[in-house]
């Protein structure tokens, strides 16, 4: 069975909790995450292993996955 793909759109104060709601879950897989300040979604990428990094949500929601 093939996970559902989840994106996060802002590393703001809430974001750690649905990403490790996401991590967690395991038929979900968190891959992208975006925030207008990129240092913050680097961040947050190298602490939950998500591999696609976005400044511009719009970029991100543009994703065929």
């Amino acid at each position: 069975m093939s996970k559902i793909r989840f994106a996060v759109i802002g590393a703001g104060v809430i974001s750690p909790f649905h990403a490790r709601a996401i991590a967690h879950h395991p038929e979900a897989e968190l891959a992208a995450i975006s925030d207008v300040v990129p240092d913050k979604a680097r961040q947050m990428a190298g602490e939950y292993g998500i591999p696609s990094v976005y400044a511009d949500y719009e970029e991100l929601l543009k994703r065929d996955d």
